[in-house]
C-alpha cells in the first residue's frame, strides 16, 4: 500500500513549496551507487552513523538479498562506523505495514543490518531514528534513491543526504515509476534555477 501512494509525503511537498523550502528536495551529494561513497572520509568529518533506504538502494525492489556488487562497500561502511551505527529505515520493512515485523526480521537475518521499527512513513519517523542512535540528526547521513521521501526526510531533519541512482526498474510498480519521474522533474527544475541544497555544517565540496 505505501509503495503506491505516500500521502504524508505529498502533503509535506506542498508545504515545503508553500514555505519556500523546496531546496530540501536536493541532496548534498549524488552518486551512482553506494560503492562511490567515501565512508572513511565521512567518519573523519565527524559523522556518527549511516541510515540507508532499502528498495533500490541496497536491494532490488521488494527483494531481501543485498545487491552483490554492493556487498564489499557495505562491509566497509560497517567496519568504519561499527555495525550498530549502520541501519535500514524503509517504508516497506519495519513500518506499521510490516505485520509482526516479519519482513524486517527476514532482512536483518540476510543483511546483518538492523532495521528501524517505526509507525510513521518517511518523510516522517525521525524519532525512531534518533532513539536508535542517541545523537543529533546532523551527525547522521541518509542514503536513498527517492527525492520525495529519502532526501526530503534527511534534509528536513538536518542530516547530510546522499542520493543514489536506482539499481533497476524491474519489479517496480507503475505508480512508483510515475512518482519517481515527477520527483526528478521537480529536482531538475530547481537545479536549473540555481537552487542549492540546504546548508550542512559538515558539508565538504570536495568530499568525493
Amino acid at each position: 500500500m505505501t509503495q503506491f501512494f505516500n500521502f504524508p509525503a505529498l502533503k509535506l511537498l506542498s508545504r515545503v513549496i508553500r514555505e519556500k523550502k523546496s531546496n530540501f528536495l536536493l541532496p548534498h551529494y549524488q552518486v551512482q551507487d553506494l560503492s562511490q561513497i567515501p565512508f572513511q572520509k565521512l567518519k573523519a568529518q565527524g559523522f556518527l552513523g549511516i541510515v540507508f533506504d532499502k528498495d533500490n538502494t541496497l536491494t532490488r525492489p521488494y527483494q531481501y538479498f543485498l545487491e552483490p556488487k554492493l556487498q564489499s562497500s557495505l562491509e566497509d561502511c560497517k567496519a568504519t562506523f561499527g555495525p550498530e551505527n549502520v541501519v535500514i529505515f524503509s517504508n516497506t520493512v519495519g513500518s506499521s505495514y510490516d505485520r509482526g515485523y516479519e519482513k524486517a526480521l527476514l532482512l536483518e537475518r540476510i543483511s546483518k543490518i538492523s532495521v528501524i521499527r517505526h509507525k510513521e512513513q518517511k518523510p516522517g519517523g525521525i524519532d525512531a531514528v534518533i532513539s536508535h542512535f542517541n545523537c543529533s540528526a546532523d551527525k547522521l547521513v541518509f542514503v536513498g534513491d527517492r527525492y520525495l521521501t529519502d532526501i526530503l526526510f534527511g534534509n528536513m531533519n538536518g542530516m547530510l543526504t546522499i542520493y543514489c541512482q536506482i539499481l533497476t526498474t524491474d519489479g517496480e510498480n507503475f505508480a512508483v515509476r510515475m512518482a519517481r519521474s515527477f520527483e526528478g522533474w521537480i529536482v531538475q527544475t530547481l537545479r536549473d534555477k540555481g537552487v542549492r541544497p540546504p546548508h550542512h555544517k559538515l558539508f565538504l565540496e570536495n568530499l568525493f
